[in-house]
């Protein structure tokens, strides 16, 4: 089961949020590829953990369409919840070392400013980002399902084959908000 009962906040979903060309991509490859990310910039893939009702904003900045992954696939791969820690914390660290292990978890914490004068800053706490420090080879840790904004899917879409057949080859989750949608999955 992926929702626990009675809690909306927890579900055992992973998700890669992506633009339609990236998801094709991904599919075309059997895989996700890690970029550059995080405080030490190492290579990462990055997911989110935000449940159903959430997903509107991290769909609007990564993508209407998303490959979705269960928790224990990807920490059997090596994947963890990403490190948010302040600067000091940070500085702290330095004097030990961080270990090659977990410099691609690693973020720095920025908060939000109440000064409303300058430029907003985002502290990204909100994402709930997992990552993965190599790529994701779907023969290691196959999607559960995949997310579709039908709205910016049509056979005009650039290799709009590969949008579909991972449609063919994985359970489309609901992005309305409703945990019905995925509370019997096993």
């Amino acid at each position: 089961m992926l929702i626990r009962p009675g809690r909306t906040d927890y579900w055992e979903g992973v998700i890669h949020f992506c633009e339609p060309e990236e998801f094709a991509a991904i599919h075309r490859d059997d895989r996700i590829k890690a970029c550059s990310t995080g405080y030490f910039k190492r290579p990462a893939v990055c997911l989110t953990e935000a449940t159903q009702g959430n997903w509107s904003e991290l769909q609007r900045v990564h993508g209407p369409f998303g490959y979705v992954f269960r928790k224990r696939q990807l920490i059997e791969i090596g994947g963890a919840p990403a490190i948010y820690m302040p600067y000091n914390l940070l500085e702290a660290q330095k004097v030990i070392g961080f270990s090659d292990k977990v410099k691609p978890f690693v973020n720095l914490l920025h908060l939000r400013s109440t000064d409303l004068s300058g430029p907003p800053r985002h502290d990204y706490l909100h994402e709930r980002e997992w990552r993965v420090p190599h790529d994701i080879v779907f023969n290691n840790a196959e999607p559960f399902g995949v997310i579709v904004d039908w709205s910016q899917f049509s056979i005009a879409t650039p290799n709009w084959e590969h949008v579909w057949s991972a449609l063919m080859r994985f359970e489309e989750l609901d992005g309305d908000g409703s945990p019905e949608s995925v509370a019997s999955t096993p």
